[in-house]
């Protein structure tokens, strides 16, 4: 489902080549993992809030920034 969500979800597309080319500390095998995690959370939270998906809430501030600065 990681991969799906990646090559089809823009926001997750852009923190997964994030983490894969970080600068420091890159998360080659583990990225997808992440993506995994996040993927669950965005689940989760839409059921708990009850609220459609909106995609510019998906990456906070925090990890916007750092994936500007890496571009």
């Amino acid at each position: 489902m990681a991969r799906t969500m990646v090559a089809v979800n823009h926001e997750l597309k852009e923190l997964y080549r994030y983490l894969k080319t970080r600068p420091h500390n890159s998360l080659k095998k583990q990225a997808l993992v992440v993506i995994s995690n996040k993927i669950v959370t965005v689940i989760y939270n839409l059921i708990k809030k009850q609220t459609e998906y909106q995609a510019e809430l998906v990456l906070g501030e925090f990890r916007k920034n750092q994936i500007r600065q890496a571009a």
